[in-house]
């Protein structure tokens, strides 16, 4: 994970190069151990909430600071998941982690949205990526187990990150922005 002033730095840099930053995007995010509770170590949970919890709050807190200072307005993105809303056993400080960034920004949205920054949280399911396509067998179980019976693919979050943070959503903020093929049903 980098640190705040790391973030901060990666900001203003991006700002010089982009004449400004409108849009800060959080992606922190490891699954972590799967244990029961009994077998967590203080270690087991300190890494994950490093990463996923303070990951996401260091860069977050380094968007806000930086759309705050530019006084335009903005957004500010993180992503949380379905976990939060319906734990899986044995990931709770996965689970844990994510409820954290849920609560993170819809306490931010309220904050920040007089200085018109929209703040929103995507919440995905179980998701093809490089690490779960490596996983054998996972992908084709976890889409059975789903209400729409697959999983959601990478570039449909991606869609509705671009068009959570573009000018056609002006007012879209303090949203869940829920993708999980119906797994939170």
């Amino acid at each position: 994970i980098r640190s705040d002033e790391a973030v901060e730095t990666l900001i203003r840099q991006a700002a010089v190069e982009l004449d400004g930053v409108d849009a800060v995007v959080a992606n922190a995010g490891i699954i972590g151990q799967r244990k029961p509770i009994a077998e967590l170590s203080p270690a087991d949970w300190k890494q994950t909430l490093d990463i996923n919890l303070m990951g996401t709050i260091n860069t977050i807190s380094a968007g806000a600071r930086h759309l705050l200072a530019q006084g335009r307005g903005g957004s500010l993105i993180a992503t949380g998941s379905s976990a939060a809303l319906r734990p899986i056993p044995g990931l709770l400080p996965y689970a844990v982690s994510k409820g954290a960034i849920h609560t993170l920004m819809h306490g931010l949205a309220l904050e920040l949205a007089p200085h018109r920054i929209r703040v929103n949280v995507l919440t995905p399911g179980t998701t093809a990526t490089d690490a779960t396509r490596a996983m054998p067998g996972y992908l084709e179980a976890a889409g059975r187990a789903l209400p729409m019976g697959e999983v959601v693919e990478a570039e449909e979050l991606a869609a509705l990150v671009v068009f959570a943070l573009s000018d056609k959503a002006p007012h879209m903020t303090g949203t869940m922005l829920k993708i999980d093929s119906g797994r939170t049903l």
